[in-house]
């Protein structure tokens, strides 16, 4: 398992003292940083709510869309977010692929319904302030 290590200089009044960071991958397997939706370390509260609700709202939208990943697990080290994407089992990836192929060739009632079902929203709140709707 590779290893980073971070020296850290602190100054408090006028003493150096150095603190080491280190670098442990969160769990076996690849991971990657994402530094685009974390740009800085997260605080602790967040490293611990966070990983379990987005793992499973991720392994739903997955489902929902066909994506062959049964969801992306998520970890912090040291504050800073690390994220695993998880293939689905090959006995589902079958289902999977037919389930995006049949999504992308005939569209999807449901995705209207996504779709249609903001805009009626959207048009009923313009309708009741008298404000004029596009489309």
């Amino acid at each position: 398992m590779a290893r980073l290590v971070v020296h850290l200089e602190k100054v408090a009044m006028d003493t150096h003292a150095k603190q080491q960071l280190t670098f442990e991958p969160p769990g076996p397997g690849s991971w990657d940083l994402d530094p685009l939706h974390f740009p800085r370390p997260v605080t602790a509260y967040w490293a611990e709510m966070h990983p379990e609700p987005f793992s499973l709202g991720y392994a739903d939208m997955t489902a929902f869309y066909g994506a062959p990943f049964q969801t992306r697990l998520t970890a912090y080290v040291n504050g800073f977010c690390y994220g695993q994407m998880v293939p689905v089992t090959p006995d589902e990836f079958p289902n999977r692929v037919q389930r995006a192929v049949a999504r992308d060739e005939l569209g999807s009632d449901e995705d209207r319904g996504v779709v249609d079902g903001g805009c009626r929203v959207e048009r009923a709140a313009a309708d009741r302030s008298g404000r004029e709707t596009p489309g």
